[in-house]
């Protein structure tokens, strides 16, 4: 759980701070983003933003 950001790309400065480089991202349905990364392959990550804090979850394929 962060703070809430104003924007989705504050978002994901955070999200590269914790998984790594972000190569590409693609919206995968609302809330939901397929991210691929310049090392490690690629992972899903959920969003849901509130209006005083944002959580993250991370959906890795093994």
């Amino acid at each position: 759980m962060m703070k809430n950001n104003a924007s989705l790309n504050e978002d994901f400065k955070i999200i590269e701070e914790i998984v790594g480089k972000v190569k590409e991202y693609k919206p995968f349905s609302d809330n939901n983003y397929s991210i691929g990364l310049e090392e490690g392959g690629g992972i899903f990550v959920v969003i849901n933003k509130y209006s005083d804090f944002t959580i993250f979850k991370f959906l890795v394929n093994s």
